[in-house]
């Protein structure tokens, strides 16, 4: 027959721990039952205590949240919800989304409870992270600025990379895999191999965007469109770029008639390709080009004046 109520409250404080406590488990419970019936005295009580299963296999941390939950249920609750407020300014840091309160506390009570330092909170919200759900709503905090300086690079270095190629580094950059300059780096090289005949200028710190800058001015002016719209992958800067002389004889600083690498088109020769391109024939100066063709053939026919 268990003791009275008051009387396990007694033994318990005399052990030095929480009726709530070893009522809480079966195997804590078993024991403080036997301990009460053999008269055990607190040195033998917690030398028992601590050879359970349920001692061992928890972390000091761990039975200390124990404890605490069953003999102090308020205090406990307010370091779990002092660790959800570290765990929520952790997750804003990282997205710059709000996490929904029910998730914060889950992860601030394990936070508490296994006595999580500001290092081991930022490793288990990062897990949480999923770049996928929150690109489509357009992703903030360092999380989003890492995304930025990625796409970023990806264009300066002309590599068109696909959205799985991004949501997969900012997650091992979440998860702390990776890193922004180890993922700028496997740009880079992969635009080194892309674009073998600039390679020493990408070891020197130059971009692919730098090397297409005369082309896309050029562009710009041709097309008349802004600079700011043409892309280094556009089909026209990309056809320069690659642009190998059909024999060594054609190109400026080469000789024999052996075929050559790619070596960048010629300006004049991609400013006649772009006269070719459809979008020229929207320009002014294409229609003007028309008028003024137009003017010249009347003019040889005889129809009009030279210089009407």
């Amino acid at each position: 027959m268990a003791a009275p109520l008051d009387q396990q409250k007694d033994f318990a404080a005399t052990y030095g721990w929480s009726l709530a406590v070893l009522r809480s488990a079966p195997e804590l419970s078993k024991l403080f039952d036997r301990a009460i019936a053999g008269g055990y005295n607190q040195s033998r009580f917690v030398a028992e205590l601590r050879n359970t299963g349920w001692y061992k296999s928890r972390s000091e941390s761990v039975r200390q949240g124990t404890v605490l939950r069953k003999a102090d249920p308020a205090e406990y609750q307010r370091r779990a919800q002092q660790a959800a407020s570290m765990v929520a300014d952790q997750y804003y840091a990282m997205t710059g989304r709000r996490m929904s309160g029910p998730t914060a506390l889950s992860l601030g009570a394990n936070a508490f409870l296994y006595g999580f330092n500001e290092n081991e909170v930022r490793d288990m919200v990062a897990k949480t992270v999923s770049s996928a759900k929150l690109m489509k709503g357009g992703i903030g905090g360092t999380l989003g600025e890492a995304e930025r300086q990625l796409r970023q690079a990806a264009d300066d270095y002309g590599m068109d990379m696909s959205q799985t190629w991004f949501l997969n580094a900012v997650n091992n950059i979440a998860w702390q895999n990776t890193d922004v300059t180890a993922e700028i780096g496997k740009l880079r090289t992969l635009a080194k191999s892309r674009y073998p005949a600039y390679a020493d200028q990408i070891d020197q710190g130059g971009t692919i965007k730098d090397i297409a800058e005369p082309y896309r001015q050029l562009m710009a002016k041709t097309l008349e469109v802004s600079d700011k719209s043409i892309r280094v992958n556009d089909r026209a800067i990309q056809s320069a770029l690659t642009y190998a002389p059909k024999t060594a004889k054609e190109g400026a600083n080469n000789s024999g008639n052996k075929p050559t690498a790619p070596s960048g088109m010629p300006l004049w020769q991609f400013e006649q390709n772009l006269k070719n391109d459809p979008r020229w024939n929207k320009t002014k100066g294409a229609q003007d080009a028309i008028m003024s063709a137009g003017r010249q053939v009347l003019s040889d026919l005889g129809f009009i004046g030279g210089g009407q």
